[in-house]
């Protein structure tokens, strides 16, 4: 009885056990594979009046009748036109071969009759239904415009119409996971705006020279929105393997171009005229469409022009997955290309396979420099599982446009997948400041964000000061009302040079980490000059004012006694109202000598004041002519100087040489951008021993090291000049300031004049 019950429990153990390992079998064996996201690509065309202008040809048709063509099949598709008010040109639907016949029948209709440029409207109308993301479709908006918001004639509307844009359509959109590729098709375009449009939800920005650019735009925008896998093309020359179903050839035509002809490996010759059922040839004034099934494998030819941007776009089993890089880049970012080898949706897993297969990952800077690296093969380089490869690219990340190409070469057969990026480098503008005295001396580092492309509110920037002690403090900096960073500090290190780099951490507006180093950025602050010297010249002042002082205090009453020394005759004073006059007289004169004694005092104040200041420079460049004179036979003497000694030449001033007594903002601050190393593979360098500080000229910064090394520093120097100060103020103590004799005064003043001759060399050296 007991061994039928265990019996009994052991038939219904194993149907549990079975159940239980179906459910802890992995997902990804159990589900099907989810198909890849269908393209929705809606395109919204400006028809504004001032298209007249700008598309006189109405190049806009075939640009978007290429488009049209090159939508693949089961793809969703739309066109609307806008001026003031938005129109569906073509129903937004599931793209076939009826929907393009039609759809081309509509694209005529395409003109420049509308009023106002009504973009946000637009926009919106567009993207009706993508309210929330939805991973089955592959959400675009390609916009064309030549102008910029313009919904009314008020400028206050059509401000704050913008401002809506920014603020409310823009992140809907971003969060609908909606990429809008902008075209500016004019100089007079916002372009602020476009870019705003295509940073924030990673799309492209791209502009028109002229409406002849139109069909190469258009391509770069599908190329965004919907990645083709390709065979390349050599020379007009491509390999067709056996795994290939179908394959499309994109050949642009030059005006008078003889007819294209696509050539088999057997040598066939067909074109446009050729009668074969699974031939498609399309052909206009720009370009040849031509899609064959079934070819026959081998190498196939081309008889046209020679272009860049022709392709052949492949159906095959075998295919070159590459995940999505971002259309947008910044200066500072990575990018990592991943990349797999499917068949029929599945890694190929085969080990002699894949030993044969090359992956060949290039970049190509547009108008600049190549890099390129081969993965796989025996080495294995880049290998992180079987049939994935991974490859980053960190240096040669550097501001422009870029095309990255992932070739597979399996000998037998060849794949190509092609994609481009933009990167910025102006991520941040950073502007060098300075304000204030030189006794309260502030620098400052205004931080602006540029092009859009981070996202403020995860973003942080720190500043690491190096001080003139070659310490170092790091600093975050506050983000002011929302548009930008300030740090301002105070030398209280002293003076010396102040070193700044900026180091900016968050994200980009596609949720990307980023993180960047500018810098460094350079202060001189220079010291006080001379603090001690210009204090002894202030109390010397001080002295001299206080004896002028003294002596017009004591003027008016000598002057007064003077006057009742000398009584007049009785009988002119006999009558009262005479008297009155008499004393109104007297009063006259006492004040009349008042104001002459004062003027004269304060003229040879002032005299004084430049005799000072001129003899004290004149010594000090009899100085620096020559380091072993005699200090004693520099000085002036007041009282023996001749009024027939020649006066002396002012010194000729090297203009090159001394520097302006207010030096410009660039002339005491130098930034140093980074040096790239453009080694492929490498990590980019955040500043360190790439960076090259820029040379000081100390010739324009002298300001007397000679003479501080002679005498021993300012203080020194401000010592021996008061003593000679206080000399000489003694010897003009003896001068007479009441009296003129016409010739001690004129010999003062040839002394005074040969002072003020030199104030121009004083100023500059100073």
């Amino acid at each position: 009885m007991i061994l039928r019950r265990l019996t009994v429990l052991n038939h219904l153990a194993l149907p549990a056990v079975f159940f239980m390992a179906l459910i802890f079998v992995p997902c990804s064996f159990l589900a099907a594979k989810e198909p890849a996201p269908v393209a929705d690509i809606r395109v919204v065309v400006d028809i504004s009046g001032s298209m007249k202008r700008n598309d006189p040809n109405n190049l806009r048709i075939p640009a978007v009748e290429l488009l049209i063509d090159l939508l693949p099949n089961n793809s969703r598709a739309g066109v609307w036109t806008f001026g003031k008010y938005v129109n569906m040109l073509v129903k937004h639907d599931y793209v076939s071969n009826s929907w393009k016949l039609g759809s081309k029948l509509q694209l005529q209709e395409i003109n420049s009759i509308a009023l106002y440029t009504n973009i946000g409207e637009a926009i919106e109308t567009a993207a009706v239904g993508w309210l929330d993301p939805d991973p089955r479709y592959d959400r675009s908006i390609i916009l064309l415009t030549d102008g910029k918001v313009d919904i009314s004639k008020s400028d206050q509307l059509n401000r704050k119409e913008r401002q809506r844009i920014l603020d409310h359509v823009i992140p809907r959109l971003a969060k609908s996971k909606v990429k809008v590729h902008t075209i500016a098709l004019s100089k007079n375009s916002d372009k602020a705006l476009l870019k705003r449009f295509a940073l924030n939800t990673g799309g492209s920005f791209s502009e028109a020279n002229s409406a002849n650019d139109l069909m190469q735009i258009f391509l770069n925008a599908f190329d965004s929105a919907v990645p083709t896998v390709q065979v390349p093309i050599e020379g007009n020359k491509f390999n067709i393997d056996a795994g290939v179903k179908e394959f499309t050839v994109l050949i642009f035509r030059k005006r008078n171009s003889t007819a294209t002809e696509l050539i088999s490996p057997q040598g066939t010759r067909l074109s446009k005229t050729s009668r074969n059922n699974n031939l498609n040839w399309l052909s206009t004034n720009a370009y040849d469409l031509v899609t064959l099934t079934k070819p026959t494998p081998g190498k196939w030819g081309l008889k046209a022009d020679i272009d860049p941007d022709n392709r052949v776009s492949i159906v095959s089993d075998l295919t070159l997955d590459v995940d999505k890089i971002p259309v947008n880049v910044a200066m500072g970012e990575k990018v990592v290309i991943n990349i797999r080898l499917l068949e029929k949706g599945q890694p190929i897993t085969d080990p002699g396979f894949l030993k044969l297969v090359d992956i060949q990952v290039s970049q190509a800077q547009e108008g600049g420099k190549t890099w390129s690296a081969v993965l796989g093969g025996a080495k294995k380089k880049g290998v992180i599982g079987p049939g994935a490869y991974t490859a980053k690219f960190g240096k040669t990340i550097i501001p422009g446009n870029h095309e990255f190409t992932i070739i597979a070469d399996g000998k037998t057969f060849q794949r190509k997948v092609s994609q481009k990026v933009t990167v910025y480098e102006d991520l941040l503008h950073i502007e060098q400041l300075e304000s204030g005295s030189a006794e309260n001396k502030q620098f400052s580092l205004k931080i602006v964000p540029q092009s859009g492309v981070l996202d403020l509110d995860q973003t942080s920037v720190v500043v690491s000061i190096q001080l003139p002690d070659q310490n170092t403090e790091d600093n975050a900096v506050p983000f002011i009302n929302g548009e930008y960073w300030e740090y301002q500090f105070h030398p209280e290190a002293g003076p010396g040079e102040y070193s700044l780099t900026v180091v900016m951490a968050g994200k980009a507006s596609t949720g990307r980490s980023i993180a960047l180093h500018r810098g460094p950025y350079t202060f001189n602050h220079e010291a006080e000059l001379m603090p001690a010297m210009e204090e002894v010249m202030a109390e010397a002042l001080d002295v001299e004012v206080a004896q002028v002082d003294e002596a017009l205090m004591v003027e008016p009453a000598e002057l007064a006694e003077t006057v009742e020394s000398e009584p007049l005759p009785e009988e002119a004073i006999a009558d009262p109202e005479d008297q009155a006059l008499v004393d109104s007289n007297e009063e006259g004169i006492d004040l009349f000598a008042l104001i002459a004694i004062l003027v004269g005092g304060n003229g040879l104040l002032g005299g004084i004041g430049f005799g000072i200041y001129k003899f004290i420079q004149k010594r000090k460049q009899s100085k620096e002519g020559d380091p072993d004179a005699d200090p004693e036979a520099a000085e002036l003497d007041v009282d023996t100087a001749e009024k027939d000694a020649p006066e002396p030449e002012a010194p000729e001033v090297d203009e090159t040489v001394l520097a302006p007594a207010a030096a410009p903002l660039e002339e005491s601050m130098s930034a140093t951008p980074e040096s790239d190393d453009l080694s492929m593979g490498d990590d980019l360098s955040m500043g360190g021993d790439d960076t090259m500080e820029a040379d000081i000229n100390d010739s324009l910064l002298s300001l007397g090291d000679d003479d501080d090394d002679e005498e021993g520093g300012d203080e020194a120097l401000a010592a021996s000049v008061a003593d000679e100060l206080m000399d000489l103020d003694a010897e003009l103590g003896d001068m007479d300031l009441g009296e003129d004799d016409g010739s001690d005064d004129n010999d003062s003043m040839d002394d005074v004049d040969d002072l003020l001759d030199l104030d121009g060399d004083m100023d500059d050296d100073m």
